[in-house]
């Protein structure tokens, strides 16, 4: 009952690091690569809809969902870049058209004239994140060696930033 409640959760409610698990228990549990693909799919557009929603009503979303966001749309284009020969270019397609719909709800999203500045650059981070995205896209759809590099590329230099995250928190820890 409480996942169920949760799935309906903004990130500024108590409920939604339920949601966020029962998102990454979807994703750790589905084996086939199509499945996670859809799962990856979903939950970026998920993402899409709570910030959109936070920058309608005035809120900054917090940088956690804007890195979740980054994450499972870099994640869609992995296992798309992946799926069998015959299947690469539709699944490209598929990608790069949620992108494509993600921009443009980005773009015909309307802030108050007085709103906080602050808003104005969360959206446009989005919009430039969506058009790199989308730039990654379009050239794994002429050269998918290219983008699995690129990719490969990304996750290295994340898990790197991961591990001197972590290492500059044992040493404030220490201190």
């Amino acid at each position: 009952g409480t996942v169920a409640a949760a799935q309906t959760s903004m990130p500024d409610d108590a409920l939604y690091p339920v949601k966020i698990w029962s998102e990454d228990a979807r994703v750790s549990i589905s084996t086939n690569q199509e499945t996670q693909l859809q799962l990856a799919l979903g939950f970026s557009a998920r993402r899409m809809k709570e910030i959109r929603t936070m920058l309608q009503t005035g809120e900054t979303p917090p940088e956690p969902v804007m890195t979740r966001l980054q994450n499972q749309l870099e994640n869609a284009l992995r296992l798309a870049v992946n799926m069998p020969d015959d299947q690469l270019q539709p699944t490209l397609l598929q990608v790069q058209t949620q992108l494509q719909q993600h921009e443009l709800a980005m773009t015909q999203l309307r802030l108050h004239q007085d709103a906080d500045p602050a808003l104005m650059q969360t959206r446009d981070q989005v919009q430039t994140m969506l058009q790199q995205q989308l730039h990654l896209c379009q050239s794994g759809m002429e050269n998918p060696e290219l983008l699995r590099e690129q990719l490969q590329i990304r996750e290295q230099e994340r898990l790197q930033q991961q591990l001197h995250d972590g290492t500059q928190n044992q040493n404030q820890d220490g201190e």
